[in-house]
């Protein structure tokens, strides 16, 4: 049987041979692993470095209504031994099944890229339309903070995505309404060849490679 994820290695690695790649960027969400572990694995089997570019993090906060857990697992065990039943996710779509179909007895409302993709993610899996919160400004927590009042929401998850992903307006909006935030930490990723966090760092090692 055919392996996606050595089928996914292989086409990143003739894609790179047949246009003659001499350095891989790589600007992938923090949170897709599996992605990155095949970039790094199909840029090692051809020799092409990989530069990195990170996202900022904020440092975690010390307090008692924030939770850190480094799986989906611990996320879920959390959620499970958490008296509350009412949760919005902003998470993103892609992790709806799974926490759907493990945690059947907490209700669940969902924030969603207000795109296809994400309502056929969400819909198909029999989430109610009335709790899917469809939105095109991620930046923009009105709507979330209406919800959270007019559903009387009991907690929020989500992943740190960095301050690209707005970690610090969740966490804050949490904490205006004094209710639990859980935060799924970014996956440990393979060591690129190099990273970067500025444009400075970006524009000296294209240079490099010109």
């Amino acid at each position: 049987l055919s392996d996606p994820i050595e089928d996914s290695m292989r086409d990143i690695e003739s894609f790179c041979i047949a246009r003659g790649i001499s350095l891989i960027i790589n600007a992938s969400h923090p949170h897709a692993a599996q992605l990155h572990q095949n970039i790094f694995t199909a840029a090692d089997r051809i020799g092409v470095p990989v530069l990195r570019i990170e996202r900022s993090f904020m440092k975690e906060e010390d307090n008692s209504l924030i939770t850190y857990v480094n799986t989906l697992d611990e996320l879920i065990k959390a959620i499970k031994l958490s008296p509350v039943s009412r949760i919005i996710s902003l998470m993103g779509s892609k992790t709806i099944p799974v926490l759907y179909k493990r945690l059947p007895h907490k209700r669940f409302w969902f924030r969603i890229l207000d795109q296809p993709a994400s309502w056929q993610s969400a819909l198909a899996c029999g989430v109610n339309q009335d709790h899917i919160l469809a939105d095109g400004n991620t930046a923009d927590f009105s709507r979330v903070s209406h919800l959270i009042k007019e559903q009387q929401i009991e907690m929020i998850i989500t992943k740190d995505s960095g301050y690209n992903g707005f970690i610090d307006k969740k966490i804050d909006l949490a904490l205006s309404y004094s209710m639990p935030v859980l935060v799924l930490r970014p996956p440990l990723l393979p060591k690129f060849t190099s990273s970067l966090h500025n444009k400075e760092e970006f524009f000296a090692i294209i240079q490099q490679h010109l």
